[in-house]
């Protein structure tokens, strides 16, 4: 009896152990590219950055250039953000109405600020960060932004200090994917994400089956589908053809166990960040499904995090004052190292 008893313990053992060594597979992150950096002149409206070419190489893409556009504060240095815009993402926050605001705010407070661009000012052939995917989903192309953070994280960020990102719609997506799918978690102290993640969950963005309910913050009465013009630009860019806007008004189910996979909810996707606060900001003035999309991917979250509502805003919170100084006054008061355990 002794030693069936052991016995059993021991299958026990190996039973945990295998179980444990299977969790720790299916948490593996999604795996990064590589890149290749080379300086470049700078272009935008600010003068006094440094630029470079970011030849971006990942697993299932093409190879794509992005670029990006530092500036160093005047004080010393307490942390570095990664500002990256919505939609195609080409484009620098500096380009935004209020964008500079936000930037002037977070230098002051000594925080290295780095642009991130798909594409223009500096090359008018890049069209964006979904596109060009080899039809492989938006969970691959975000492999081009992920990986991007990674190389600020190894290139540009000081001993004991921070490293955050900040994005606006397809900017908030950007981040979200990243640390539900490519262990951002891990080197990301704070994350702000405005204006979604616009299609968090890209079966209901796509497939527009969800009901209309109120939606928090902005008051309207809206479901969660992205509508066809804009899924159209933003979304089929990174799969083989019109899958999502043709989904929208006969709510095809025909793609979503891909569509479901490349959400950032998805059932593989790390929602739990010990190391990262997270903020979502919306605006009161935002009438598109990006509130009720972010607000699936906040409640999902087990960690440390928050909501703004910041009344008179739009869905490009850089756009107006208060937006721009919102997201700057969070970078400044949350970019901060997580406590030491």
């Amino acid at each position: 009896m002794k030693s069936l008893a052991i016995w059993i313990a021991l299958f026990l053992v190996t039973m945990c152990v295998a179980a444990s060594a299977q969790s720790q597979t299916q948490a593996q992150p999604d795996a990064l590219g590589t890149i290749q950096a080379s300086s470049t002149t700078c272009e935008g409206h600010l003068s006094g950055g440094t630029c470079f070419a970011l030849d971006i190489t990942c697993p299932s893409l093409p190879d794509y250039t992005a670029y990006v556009k530092i500036f160093e504060p005047t004080v010393p240095v307490v942390g570095t953000v990664l500002f990256t815009t919505g939609g195609d993402g080409t484009d620098l926050l500096e380009k935004l109405y209020f964008g500079p605001l936000a930037m002037q705010k977070v230098l002051k407070a000594g925080y290295r600020s780095v642009e991130l661009t798909y594409g223009f000012p500096f090359n008018l052939n890049e069209k964006g960060w979904q596109t060009n995917a080899n039809g492989a989903g938006i969970r691959a192309a975000i492999c081009r932004f992920a990986t991007v953070l990674q190389w600020v994280h190894d290139n540009y960020l000081d001993a004991d200090t921070p490293l955050c990102a900040a994005g606006n719609s397809a900017g908030a997506q950007q981040i979200g994917e990243s640390l539900a799918h490519y262990g951002a978690g891990d080197i990301l102290a704070f994350a702000e994400l405005s204006s979604g993640p616009p299609f968090g969950r890209i079966d209901y963005a796509c497939e527009n089956n969800q009901a209309a309910i109120t939606s928090p913050c902005s008051g309207k009465t809206i479901g969660l589908g992205v509508l066809p013009g804009t899924s159209m630009k933003f979304i089929d860019p990174a799969y083989p053809g019109a899958w999502c806007s043709s989904a929208y008004n006969t709510h095809s189910t025909q793609h979503q166990a891909q569509f479901l996979n490349d959400s950032i909810t998805s059932p593989d996707g790390v929602v739990n960040y010990p190391n990262t606060f997270i903020n979502f900001v919306f605006g009161s003035q935002d009438t598109t499904s990006a509130i009720r999309q972010g607000l699936l991917y906040q409640s999902a979250i087990t960690s440390q995090n928050s909501t703004t509502c910041l009344a008179g805003v739009g869905h490009v919170v850089e756009d107006t004052v208060p937006g721009a100084q919102q997201v700057a006054n969070d970078i400044i008061q949350h970019c901060k190292l997580p406590p030491k355990k």
